[in-house]
């Protein structure tokens, strides 16, 4: 018995792989060694992960505006240095995210595409990345403006003296 060399798949004695992958290879098994057997998803890749990577970077940048958005709207609108400051701590770092987000999700996206992969996690990381950054910016907005009111009224907030 032999294994393709190109898919894994089991080659009977002196025939080609179906997937025209070259000549069989045989397969060296120790013993208690389990047989070569492709992932049904495909496997991993440097190209995936990198892809996986900026998906998770740009829920990340979606999620972490929000969670501090929140984290001032339920304070009660009692606008304190440490519910604004959680709030746009989470805004810079989500920011952050965002664009490592895009950088990986497009370098993954190419390598993809050198590889004749699909490209759909590198997509949704750069719509997750580029929305997050649209909320980022909206929230930072909120934050700065409501800084701003509470120095108005109350004077300045956290010795930041706007």
């Amino acid at each position: 018995m032999y294994y393709c060399q190109k898919c894994g798949a089991q080659v009977q004695d002196g025939q080609v792989c179906r997937c025209g992958g070259g000549q069989p290879q045989q397969q060296q098994q120790q013993f208690g060694q389990q047989p070569f057997r492709p992932s049904p998803m495909g496997g991993s890749s440097p190209a995936k992960s990198k892809a996986m990577t900026g998906m998770i970077l740009g829920i990340i940048s979606i999620l972490f505006p929000i969670i501090g958005a929140t984290c001032v709207c339920t304070a009660g609108w009692n606008l304190s240095t440490g519910h604004l400051t959680a709030a746009t701590i989470l805004s810079v770092v989500g920011l952050v995210a965002a664009v490592l987000g895009i950088a990986m999700s497009a370098n993954g996206m190419k390598e993809l595409r050198l590889t004749g992969q699909p490209i759909g996690m590198g997509i949704a990381g750069l719509v997750c990345a580029i929305l997050g950054i649209v909320i980022c910016l909206a929230v930072g907005s909120c934050n700065a403006c409501a800084c701003y009111g509470a120095n108005q009224t109350y004077g300045a907030i956290g010795g930041w003296g706007w």
